[in-house]
């Protein structure tokens, strides 16, 4: 993946210099990506508009064949095909967000991009260290002419990682709960089966990974989701004022 992950470290370092902010500078590539995915959020929420309008001619499918998935399934999908409707497209901003999610977990581990920031601002943000589970004298041992900063002490980080383990990561996971209800919310189809699974194993897989992972990680997925979920009833709001416009 080094083709997302270089130009993303660049871009990252640059937010940093421009920002004076290891946290902000998070933030600011949060809101980058997060606008980029725009149109596909919104093409979600058309998507969940079309299924909400076909349910009962899909209610009438299922009842039909409720002793044959197969068919079920068959007509399902003909019926998907005549609507010109992918019940898939719900969950395709989310999905994106896992190839940029794992490019991130890469940047924010970059020892490189670590020692830049401590030579011009601190890795802290809202009292936690950002950069907290990154080891920099593991990593000076294979990068040649690595500078650990001075007074740098990888205990005393660690420890302070410890204090602050889990605030980020429940925050990330509680607002993944939420965004994902909020884009599975009346869409008959993903509120079925391995879909609906989502709502949950979503949430508890990020407050895994974000748990073990530099807080940095979790800052990045938690301003995501409030960004997304900020996005889905601005949308929402505007579709709403045309629905009222075209009624009158």
């Amino acid at each position: 993946m080094s083709f997302i992950i270089e130009p993303l470290g660049r871009l990252f370092v640059a937010l940093i210099d421009f920002t004076g902010s290891y946290g902000i500078a998070i933030l600011l590539l949060t809101v980058i990506f997060r606008s980029i995915t725009i149109p596909l959020s919104v093409k979600q929420m058309k998507s969940t508009q079309a299924m909400n309008e076909i349910a009962p001619e899909r209610k009438k499918i299922e009842e039909k064949y409720k002793n044959d998935k197969e068919k079920q399934s068959k007509a399902l999908m003909e019926l998907y095909k005549e609507k010109k409707i992918n019940p898939l497209a719900g969950c395709l901003p989310m999905l994106i967000q896992i190839p940029i999610f794992i490019a991130m977990f890469r940047v924010f581990q970059d020892p490189e991009i670590i020692v830049h920031t401590f030579d011009t601002v601190s890795t802290k943000f809202l009292g936690i260290d950002l950069a907290a589970g990154v080891n920099l004298e593991d990593a000076a041992k294979d990068i040649e002419g690595l500078a650990i900063p001075e007074g740098w002490n990888y205990v005393a980080a660690r420890a302070e990682h410890a204090r602050t383990l889990y605030i980020l990561p429940l925050l990330a996971g509680l607002t993944t709960y939420l965004q994902t209800k909020l884009t599975m919310a009346g869409n008959a189809a993903q509120q079925q089966g391995g879909m609906a699974a989502m709502t949950t194993i979503m949430p508890i897989m990020i407050v895994f990974f974000s748990s073990s992972l530099p807080p940095a990680l979790g800052l990045y997925w938690f301003a995501g989701n409030v960004f997304a979920i900020g996005q889905h009833y601005v949308i929402k709001k505007k579709k709403d004022s045309t629905k009222t416009a075209e009624g009158e």
